[in-house]
């Protein structure tokens, strides 16, 4: 997962140079890839789980064996024990009050998704 944003030095009241602002989660561990049964039981899990209390609820079911199977072609399942997680933030909470205010402010009117994702952890944090 990671979010991020460009950061203008021009949103500061004083000079200083751009900079980026994220948000980062590496996991770490073993994948072993996942085929047949398995993935297509994987694949109709996640899809019921985000379908759930959907009008017109889709269900992987729907499709025919054959059909099923053309559309999951293209797709290669993994499961991974997980080792390790390592997630990293910066989101200018270095900055002066103001300078953070403006910050989340120029990101909020931005017409980029990400930079708006930014601008709302920011507020979180704040």
């Amino acid at each position: 997962m990671q979010s991020h944003a460009y950061i203008s030095s021009s949103w500061y009241d004083h000079v200083n140079v751009p900079t980026w602002n994220y948000i980062a989660v590496h996991i770490y561990g073993k994948a072993e890839k996942i085929e047949g049964e398995e993935l297509i039981n994987s694949i109709s899990d996640l899809v019921d789980q985000y379908e759930e209390g959907r009008k017109g609820r889709f269900r992987l079911s729907q499709f025919s064996e054959s059909e099923r199977r053309a559309h999951l072609n293209g797709l290669v399942g993994f499961r991974m024990s997980i080792d390790r997680v390592e997630a990293a933030f910066k989101l200018s909470q270095n900055r002066k009050e103001n300078d953070y205010q403006e910050i989340i402010r120029q990101l909020q009117e931005s017409g980029i998704q990400l930079d708006q994702s930014i601008a709302e952890e920011m507020k979180k944090l704040k």
